[in-house]
């Protein structure tokens, strides 16, 4: 069990100290008490509950600069600087798609549904490419920035994709 408790959620602060390093990435999905740790090239999945490393490391080709989990935990995105994102099965731990980007990567996220994965790249531009039905289908275009994007989020209800900038500048747009 992670050290350190914030309510009914481990204190991320808790995390073992592969986080601690500004050279690794996090993403956490409280609802399965699941993390990735990214240091360099190397994937990490943690239980959280039981502060147990699951699975074999995953290597990528370049160093890994964002994570993000679907809502249900089971699946995993991530960017690296090889301007690859991959979509990671977490209960096996092994990629089961790969995009080869032609710029790097910014951030990435996944529709509320779970049906779609979406990057951004460091020019502004942010992708999307279907995945609910299995396949690796070819990304397209979603929409533009005119600087790098840094965050990709969705508004509660589902129904926006807020991206922002970053200086600063958060877009709306309909999902």
């Amino acid at each position: 069990m992670a050290s350190g408790h914030v309510g009914d959620r481990p204190d991320p602060k808790g995390v073992p100290a592969l986080v601690a390093r500004s050279q690794h990435v996090l993403a956490i999905n409280w609802a399965k008490n699941l993390a990735c740790i990214a240091g360099g090239a190397a994937l990490r999945f943690l239980q959280l509950d039981r502060a147990l490393l699951q699975g074999e490391v995953c290597e990528c080709a370049g160093t890994v600069r964002c994570l993000a989990f679907n809502h249900m935990g089971s699946m995993l995105l991530s960017g690296d600087d090889s301007k690859r994102v991959r979509l990671w099965n977490t209960a096996t731990s092994a990629c089961v798609a790969e995009w080869l980007h032609h710029k790097k990567i910014g951030c990435v996220a996944f529709s509320p549904c779970g049906a779609h994965a979406l990057w951004a790249d460091r020019f502004g531009e942010v992708y999307v490419v279907r995945i609910a039905d299995g396949a690796a289908a070819a990304p397209s275009i979603a929409l533009g920035h005119l600087s790098p994007v840094s965050h990709l989020k969705f508004a509660p209800s589902g129904e926006y994709l807020l991206p922002a900038d970053r200086e600063g500048h958060v877009r709306s747009r309909c999902a």
